[in-house]
């Protein structure tokens, strides 16, 4: 799994992945690079799972990674669950893995703040191509709401069907013995 170093060069990794990356989709995943998924931790999460992996088409080959980093300091990564099920990895493990993650100190909205608005600061200087009106628009009504979780864009949705989920790398890769 590629190691990224700077936010800048984080987005610009999830930009080539997925060329309709929008605005709200990185605030998304600065979200969940801080927060995690403490969010869908509830008493449905591990049946919404089974769900969702019993509902995926794996029959042709995926060209998502397994994993990919969405965090900087490469502590939290997403998990695409149609790798994970073509490999045949197990959901009661995924499971854990999220559970464990979830109990593990999560970040602040000081430290997201910093981040997103390191990210504002990138497309307003030209080193990210995004709407920057978009951007300005966008990041008014999160701070109007006190900076919510959002969804995906529609875009992104239509485009890559997001299937995923939020842990912390080193707990993944200690209950699936996978680097």
């Amino acid at each position: 799994m590629k190691r990224l170093s700077s936010l800048e060069e984080l987005v610009r990794w999830h930009q080539r992945l997925r060329p309709d990356l929008q605005v709200v989709d990185v605030y998304k995943m600065l979200f969940q690079s801080v927060f995690g998924i403490m969010h869908i931790l509830h008493d449905k999460a591990k049946r919404y799972l089974e769900e969702e992996l019993s509902t995926l088409e794996t029959q042709k080959p995926s060209d998502e990674p397994l994993i990919e980093n969405i965090s900087i300091d490469n502590v939290m990564v997403r998990v695409n669950l149609r790798p994970f099920k073509m490999r045949g990895l197990s959901s009661e493990k995924l499971f854990l893995a999220m559970a464990t993650s979830a109990k593990e100190p999560k970040g602040t909205q000081k430290t997201f703040l910093k981040l997103w608005n390191r990210f504002k600061s990138l497309v307003e200087a030209g080193k990210l191509n995004f709407d920057e009106s978009s951007l300005e628009d966008f990041d008014k009504k999160v701070k109007r709401e006190n900076y919510p979780l959002y969804h995906h864009s529609e875009r992104y949705r239509r485009s890559y069907n997001p299937a995923y989920r939020v842990v912390k790398r080193e707990v993944f890769k200690k209950i699936f013995s996978i680097d």
